[in-house]
């Protein structure tokens, strides 16, 4: 399974697909045609638990701040 998530991430690029629903299309496509549907549900979410952490949200909000910052101080 591992050797065709390559070339299933290259194709899902090139038609156009941005890279994070490529990174994760490509792992469900495979498990879903491998046969391992009950992956798919863990899967998913292990991604929004990567994506639900405190700091890595931080990381916008303080982009924000600068460039309010920047704007209202200039």
């Amino acid at each position: 399974m591992l050797i065709w998530f390559l070339p299933v991430f290259l194709f899902l690029l090139l038609i156009g697909l941005p890279v994070f629903f490529g990174l994760l299309a490509a792992p469900g496509l495979l498990l879903y045609f491998n046969g391992q549907e009950r992956d798919i549900t863990l899967l998913y979410r292990n991604v929004y638990n990567g994506i639900d952490s405190f700091p890595l949200m931080a990381i916008p909000f303080f982009m924000l701040a600068g460039l309010n910052l920047r704007s209202t101080l200039s």
